[in-house]
């Protein structure tokens, strides 16, 4: 049996399971004069978490990138809207090189794709020439770890299995050092009858971890041991955030190291 991503979001092991799709977040405006407006809203794949959107670093398929969009009225035809990051430690707003121009057709749409390593705010400048007419409130787009190729070995008694679970996490250079400082948390998830899932999953007090491998400045790895049963079950494995330190994961809290969490909520995200 192999063990697909157990990083932050449920590595699947013998087990199909699904996650929605992310809903837009609620536009913000600015305007310049009574008539210039530009408004901005971002989403991801991944369903929103306490109204903050999220990609994962390196995610494959799309899950490392966020889309920002909007609508510009009441330009002039020839100027542009162009977007505008600041990464976590930056102190200011800087061109991305991305942007459209206003055709004279108003109001037009405009979409960007990002692809942040550490949390960053955007915002569209709309320009005449080098001049700023107008500016867009700011959006942030969070990122969390991405998940390597990982793997499970089991040994098995006619009551139980010994399994082992290796877990590769990715991650930005600037953050390898507060984050592979951190203490995991394994979470296993038993399904019930027809692969019903329970309403809680709960901490795993008999599971170990190994000290982090560090493989290069952007990756290391996890080796949990823990007693299961014999069957299909979902691993969850954490950290707690902190990303007012280091620009990875999300604000606040997530449920990561509490005794139980909510599995509908595990299932999307736990930091």
């Amino acid at each position: 049996m192999r063990a697909s991503v157990i990083w932050r979001v449920a590595g699947i092991v013998g087990l199909a399971a699904g996650l929605a799709g992310a809903a837009a977040l609620p536009s913000w405006a600015a305007t310049a004069t009574s008539s210039l407006a530009v408004t901005i809203s971002v989403k991801s794949q991944q369903p929103k978490v306490t109204g903050d959107t999220w990609v994962y670093y390196k995610g494959a398929n799309g899950a490392a990138d966020g889309f920002i969009s909007g609508q510009v009225s009441g330009f002039s035809a020839g100027e542009t809207a162009a977007l505008y990051a600041e990464p976590f430690g930056a102190t200011s707003f800087t061109a991305t090189g991305q942007s459209t121009t206003l055709t004279g057709t108003s109001p037009q749409t405009y979409m960007f794709d990002v692809t942040p390593s550490l949390a960053t705010q955007y915002e569209i400048q709309v320009l005449n020439g080098t001049t700023t007419e107008a500016t867009s409130g700011p959006v942030t787009v969070y990122v969390t770890e991405g998940s390597g190729h990982g793997s499970s070995k089991r040994s098995c008694s006619h009551t139980a299995c010994k399994w082992k679970i290796v877990a590769k996490v990715l991650l930005p250079a600037s953050a390898y050092s507060t984050e592979s400082a951190k203490h995991p948390y394994l979470y296993i998830i038993v399904p019930g009858k027809h692969d019903k899932l329970p309403k809680y999953a709960t901490l795993s007090t008999k599971s170990t971890s190994s000290k982090p491998t560090k493989i290069n400045s952007g990756e290391y790895e996890l080796t949990f041991h823990f007693t299961g049963p014999d069957k299909a079950y979902v691993p969850l494995a954490c950290t707690k955030d902190s990303e007012t330190v280091d620009g990875l994961g999300l604000p606040g809290r997530h449920g990561c190291g509490d005794k139980r969490v909510l599995v509908k909520d595990a299932l999307v995200y736990l930091g």
